[in-house]
């Protein structure tokens, strides 16, 4: 028999699903809501796939946690087997129906009469039954020790990320066994939840173990979490190395705390072994003579500033090392990567002086025959700016349009590529079903609507034949040797399709952009256009495809939505489109630990024996799942990957998935 929890008190909130409210709202009576919606709550018992602490996240319901608690039980029901209806029924307590009580007669328990009574069970509650029989997590809450340790640390995790500490003492109540890993309190930490980490050191002692860990204070001062760094030093002592002492002290001085940092100060060092306010930063300039012997670290420096466009320090610097000789590699080095920084960041004065100088006209005569002369416009059209744009054409150094236009329209910059769009050479074709691609991928529908009109080629209202001829006709207008970005752009061209754009749109969820291209472009889309759609719960973009385009999907759809957890796709999909899916589905479903998903196709599509299962990493939930529906996946290969992956990948408490591994399966036949 399963060995419940005693009823909670009389007095404390009974949780009411929203579904029974609702129903019960319509009927009559006060006392309808008040008594019969708990019960009606309890007997549906908890989502079979719902643990603790999704709750915690979920709902954050105390009422709602209270009524999990009492579906939890102490006693596994059932082994990885079937139970058959029969005994399920010789297992099920039966002594509170009436119906039932009728069935004793003359004081003898008369089971087939019982069975006959309740035989309606296993059509109008087939859920629940299988909640009572076989694998449900809140089963395994209190039945398995290991899940119960871990299930806690999970939990705890939610209630001390939310602050909330209400529920942080409710979890400490029911749980007093448990250790608290460092996790926890990391997470207390950075949220600078101050209260929680309090109650835990209340909690604290001979009967309950903290784990603290070392990086705590850390934490709390770069997250600049000033109230809780003082608390953690005054409360939870630690010792730290010297360089360690010296990182605290500089983290207290940046958030303004001097005090602190003298409490943190390593013996032997004082504030003055410190910089102002704890800033790292180098002033390049602060020791010119210095910088005059060490050629690497001025270069560096110059590299720095071009960044800032600290130009007056630039040229402090260059000024120690003038003349500089045209053929210095250091040198040379420096400049190319400052031009590409200054363009990057903005800095138009420290471009100006930069290409000015002997060592710009070099660099950018070298960058021209080498075919890289375009990253400099290139970094100017990723950001969007225009007077470096202008400069640059000015100048004579933009030999490449095609690839600052594509960058400009992934960084959505149609400022940017209006003027590249009007500056842009005739000869020099673009490639315009990667622009159109792009901009859909992006869904940067203002951007198409311009090249809509723009007239580029391409664009105008062609046939699907012509574009396609523009597509194979298009080549960029390469000037001198630039062979390696050649080899690039024609491996690149093969890769375009002209259904990709609406392809990239709907994988990408920009429904809008999909609409705009199906009645503006005449290039359409594959079955990729919906599979993608519904791999990245894209519905709205699915349902819409489904209406308005002949394409369709294939099983690639479900099997996706499946792998990713998108339940509701997967319903709809089953519901509205006839091409099902494949074993892919719930092997996708379960190798990461989607068990909401994983139920309902096993429910659905009952042919499909997984069989090619990943570890779910870090997931206790879903090797319960497998351990009781799929005990044959789990074999020697299975079990000795997931303890590899959890020992690159895992947290404190993971180490009770690993007793459970180890517990259950400790040799193999």
């Amino acid at each position: 028999m399963v060995k419940r929890r005693s009823a909670a008190s009389h007095d404390a909130p009974k949780f009411v699903l929203l579904a029974v409210k609702t129903v019960l709202q319509q009927q009559t009576g006060a006392d309808v809501l008040k008594h019969v919606a708990p019960l009606i709550s309890s007997f549906c018992g908890p989502s079979a796939y719902l643990s603790l602490s999704r709750a915690c996240s979920l709902y954050g319901s105390i009422p709602l946690l209270n009524w999990y608690w009492e579906s939890t039980v102490t006693t596994a029901v059932v082994e990885p087997s079937s139970l058959s209806f029969d005994d399920y029924m010789d297992t099920k307590p039966l002594d509170g129906d009436s119906r039932i009580i009728e069935a004793y007669k003359d004081g003898v328990f008369n089971k087939a009469a019982v069975k006959k009574v309740l035989a309606f069970w296993k059509e109008s509650y087939s859920e629940r039954l299988e909640f009572e029989t076989k694998w449900c997590l809140a089963h395994f809450l209190r039945s398995d020790p290991h899940y119960y340790h871990w299930q806690f640390a999970e939990s705890m995790k939610v209630a001390a990320e939310r602050g909330d500490l209400t529920m942080t003492q409710w979890l400490m109540q029911h749980f007093p066994d448990c250790e608290v890993v460092v996790e926890v309190v990391l997470l207390a930490v950075q949220q600078g939840h101050l209260q929680i980490l309090q109650y835990l050191f209340e909690q604290g002692g001979d009967s309950r173990v903290i784990h603290w860990g070392p990086c705590s204070l850390k934490e709390a001062l770069r997250l600049n979490h000033i109230a809780v760094a003082r608390w953690l030093v005054e409360n939870v002592p630690q010792t730290y190395d010297a360089n360690e002492a010296d990182s605290l002290v500089k983290a207290a001085l940046r958030n303004g705390d001097v005090e602190l940092a003298g409490r943190l100060m390593p013996v032997g060092r004082t504030l003055q072994n410190y910089p102002p306010n704890g800033d790292d930063s180098v002033d390049w300039t602060a020791d010119l003579e210095a910088l005059r012997g060490n050629e690497n670290r001025a270069t560096r420096g110059v590299q720095e500033l071009a960044k800032t466009g600290d130009l007056h320090s630039m040229k402090q610097i260059v000024e120690l090392f003038s003349p500089i000789p045209i053929d210095s590699r250091a040198w040379l080095s420096c400049w190319n990567f400052a031009l590409t920084s200054a363009c990057e960041s903005g800095q138009l004065q420290t471009l100006q002086w930069l290409i000015d100088h002997p060592l710009g006209a070099e660099v950018c005569k070298k960058m021209r025959s080498d075919g890289e002369l375009f990253r400099l416009v290139v970094g100017a059209a990723t950001h969007g700016h225009m007077d470096i744009m202008q400069f640059l054409f000015e100048r004579g150094a933009i030999d490449d349009y095609g690839s600052p236009m594509v960058l400009a329209i992934k960084n959505c910059q149609l400022a940017a590529v209006k003027w590249l769009a009007e500056r842009m050479p005739r000869d020099e074709e673009m490639p315009n079903l990667c622009l159109l691609r792009e901009a859909a991928k992006g869904g940067h529908l203002e951007i198409l609507k311009y090249f809509q009109t723009l007239g580029l080629p391409g664009f105008s209202s062609t046939s699907p034949e012509a574009k396609e001829a523009t597509k194979d006709q298009w080549k960029l207008n390469f000037r001198n040797d630039r062979r390696a970005r050649l080899q690039w752009i024609t491996s690149e061209r093969s890769k375009w399709r002209s259904t990709d754009a609406m392809n990239d749109a709907a994988a990408n969820g920009h429904l809008e952009v999909v609409k705009w291209l199906h009645f503006n472009r005449s290039e359409g889309c594959t079955t990729a256009a919906m599979d993608k759609a519904a791999c990245r719960d894209h519905i709205d973009v699915v349902k819409w495809l489904h209406a308005n385009r002949s394409e369709g999907c294939t099983t690639k759809a479900m099997d996706k939505a499946a792998a990713n957890g998108n339940l509701e796709v997967v319903k709809w999909l089953h519901a509205n489109r006839s091409e099902g899916c494949t074993v892919v589905a719930i092997e996708g479903a379960l190798s990461n630990g989607h068990l909401g998903v994983a139920r309902w196709l096993r429910s659905h599509f009952p042919e499909l024996e997984p069989k090619d299962v990943d570890p779910p990493t870090n997931s206790f939930d879903a090797l319960l799942f497998l351990y009781i529906y799929y005990p044959n996946i789990l074999s020697r290969v299975f079990r000795d990957e997931a303890l590899a992956s959890l020992e690159s990948y895992s947290e404190s408490h993971d180490v009770h998935i690993v007793q459970w591994l180890q517990k259950k399966y400790p040799t193999w036949k």
